[in-house]
Protein backbone atom coordinates (compact mmCIF):
# COMPACT_ATOMS: atom_id res chain seq x y z
CA UNK A 1 0.00 0.00 0.00
CA UNK A 2 1.32 3.45 -0.95
CA UNK A 3 1.83 5.91 1.84
CA UNK A 4 -0.10 9.16 1.56
CA UNK A 5 1.99 12.24 2.18
CA UNK A 6 0.61 15.65 3.02
CA UNK A 7 2.89 18.56 2.28
CA UNK A 8 2.30 21.74 4.19
CA UNK A 9 0.99 24.64 2.12
CA UNK A 10 3.33 27.52 1.34
CA UNK A 11 2.68 31.23 1.56
CA UNK A 12 3.91 33.76 -1.04
CA UNK A 13 7.11 34.55 0.91
CA UNK A 14 8.03 30.86 1.04
CA UNK A 15 7.28 30.43 -2.66
CA UNK A 16 9.49 33.41 -3.57
CA UNK A 17 12.34 32.10 -1.45
CA UNK A 18 12.12 28.31 -1.85
CA UNK A 19 10.85 27.90 -5.42
CA UNK A 20 12.21 30.99 -7.12
CA UNK A 21 15.32 31.40 -4.95
CA UNK A 22 14.66 35.13 -4.59
CA UNK A 23 14.62 35.69 -8.37
CA UNK A 24 10.91 36.50 -8.13
CA UNK A 25 10.08 38.86 -5.30
CA UNK A 26 7.52 38.26 -2.59
CA UNK A 27 5.47 41.16 -3.96
CA UNK A 28 5.47 39.66 -7.46
CA UNK A 29 4.34 36.29 -6.14
CA UNK A 30 1.64 37.95 -4.01
CA UNK A 31 0.44 39.95 -7.00
CA UNK A 32 0.27 36.79 -9.14
CA UNK A 33 -1.65 35.07 -6.35
CA UNK A 34 -4.17 37.89 -6.01
CA UNK A 35 -4.70 38.17 -9.77
CA UNK A 36 -5.19 34.42 -10.19
CA UNK A 37 -2.16 34.10 -12.46
CA UNK A 38 -0.62 31.65 -9.98
CA UNK A 39 -2.97 29.01 -8.49
CA UNK A 40 -3.08 30.08 -4.85
CA UNK A 41 -6.02 29.48 -2.52
CA UNK A 42 -7.24 32.34 -0.33
CA UNK A 43 -8.07 30.78 3.02
CA UNK A 44 -9.18 33.12 5.80
CA UNK A 45 -7.48 36.00 4.06
CA UNK A 46 -4.16 34.18 3.57
CA UNK A 47 -2.82 33.05 0.21
CA UNK A 48 -1.60 29.46 0.28
CA UNK A 49 -0.47 26.94 -2.32
CA UNK A 50 0.52 23.32 -1.94
CA UNK A 51 3.93 22.36 -3.33
CA UNK A 52 2.45 19.75 -5.71
CA UNK A 53 0.08 22.33 -7.22
CA UNK A 54 2.90 24.82 -7.59
CA UNK A 55 5.14 22.27 -9.30
CA UNK A 56 2.33 21.31 -11.71
CA UNK A 57 1.76 24.99 -12.48
CA UNK A 58 5.48 25.53 -13.08
CA UNK A 59 5.57 22.51 -15.39
CA UNK A 60 2.71 23.90 -17.49
CA UNK A 61 4.41 27.32 -17.65
CA UNK A 62 7.51 25.71 -19.10
CA UNK A 63 5.43 23.96 -21.75
CA UNK A 64 3.76 27.26 -22.69
CA UNK A 65 7.16 28.92 -23.08
CA UNK A 66 8.41 26.10 -25.32
CA UNK A 67 5.47 26.45 -27.74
Amino acid sequence: MDMITFDAPLNPKQVAKEFFYGKLSYYSVLSMAKSGEMPFHCIRGKYLIWPKELQEWLDTQGKKDAS
